[in-house]
């Protein structure tokens, strides 16, 4: 009999050693991450509960601006104005093969400039506008030009190069460029 007393004082140390082995790192990290799923659920939740009570329906947002009051004559005064260059047409920089891009630019002009006085400053401007677009189209390769990316990039590079050669000391007023042609043959 002392010798199942033992064994069975022996079992019950060995099983109180894995409970606190259990409650010990192990237990603690599952605790903690059960705690962090349920705080991030809830902030979650709250966050979205949020967003949704504060989104508007899109034709809420419609029947508020009447079109009359889309063209008010205060509304003009913000909006930018457009004034369109001729096509300029130009060799790329390809060697061996004749290839050239036609590309009909139009400039998205700051509200800020006086439409009127501004047509008047880029008509005066026009061939120094066409002559630097002509010139950066011979700089450019054929794989420079094709794709999405690229003539974003032509985009932006022409709308500084713009800035910069009519408003170089002053604010820029070329808001954006379009290609309204982008050909290349």
């Amino acid at each position: 009999m002392p010798d199942q007393d033992e064994d069975l004082q022996q079992n019950k140390k060995t099983v109180e050693k894995d409970d606190a082995a259990r409650s010990g790192p192990q237990g603690v990290f599952i605790w903690v991450i059960t705690l962090a799923i349920v705080v991030g659920g809830t902030v979650g939740g709250f966050a979205l509960a949020q967003l949704i009570a504060q989104a508007e329906p899109r034709n809420a947002s419609a029947a508020k601006t009447p079109e009359k009051d889309f063209f008010a004559a205060d509304a003009q005064k913000t909006l930018p104005w457009q004034h369109d260059l001729e096509p300029v047409i130009a060799n790329l920089d390809e060697p061996g093969v004749t290839r050239f891009l036609r590309v009909g630019v139009t400039l998205v002009m700051s509200p800020e400039m006086d439409q009127t006085k501004g047509q008047e400053f880029l008509n005066d401007r026009t061939p120094l506008l066409t002559d630097y677009i002509s010139g950066y189209i011979a700089g450019l390769t054929l794989e420079r030009v094709r794709g999405q990316n690229n003539r974003n990039r032509i985009k932006r590079e022409i709308q500084a190069g713009f800035n910069d050669l009519l408003f170089p000391d002053a604010k820029p007023y070329v808001h954006n460029v379009l290609f309204r042609e982008f050909a290349v043959q």
